[in-house]
């Protein structure tokens, strides 16, 4: 079975941030930091499946959803992780025994940041498990809902930028004392 994985080295203008842009080194706490970045994960995943729905906000780059940071320190890790669930969503749904398999759940480690991040796999390897008909299809509509909304906006601000017409009325005797 031949598969594809998109992995991108660096982030491009309008990527997803590091897990910690923003964040001054030092001002965080600990936890605050890993608060911080369970909730990237977690709107991240979120964003994968509203892509899968049609529901992403248009804002949004979907090629920033899947972007691994190959210099990171766990991205050989987290390649194989996400290989191996793709790997897995694309089996057949029946095991050895012929019986059809029930819906995997995820996997709960106990530790959240590791949770958040098994989650953002998990979802990434569904959409990857798509048939690339679907996932074409799935961004197609997706980029045709960006440039509705963006021409929309071009729309709004011209109309906004049209001069309104302005009715000057002249008091019979201003008039006349410009006039002499």
């Amino acid at each position: 079975m031949a598969m594809a994985v998109w992995c991108f080295a660096a982030t491009a203008v309008g990527d997803a941030p590091p897990l910690d842009a923003g964040v001054p080194s030092g001002t965080l706490a600990a936890p605050d930091v890993e608060a911080l970045a369970i909730e990237q994960l977690r709107d991240q995943t979120r964003q994968i499946r509203e892509l899968r729905e049609g529901r992403l906000d248009v804002a949004v780059d979907p090629n920033a959803l899947f972007t691994i940071d190959l210099g990171s320190e766990g991205a050989g890790a987290e390649l194989e992780l996400l290989l191996r669930e793709v790997g897995r969503d694309r089996k057949p749904s029946q095991n050895r025994t012929g019986r059809k398999r029930s819906s995997r759940q995820p996997t709960r480690t106990g530790d959240p940041l590791e949770d958040a991040h098994r989650e953002l796999v998990e979802a990434r390897a569904a959409f990857l498990a798509l048939s690339p008909e679907r996932r074409a299809e799935i961004l197609s509509k997706h980029e045709s809902r960006r440039r509705e909304a963006e021409a929309q906006a071009v729309l709004t601000i011209s109309e906004t930028d049209k001069p309104e017409p302005k009715i000057i009325f002249f008091n019979e005797s201003i008039s006349e004392a410009l006039n002499t």
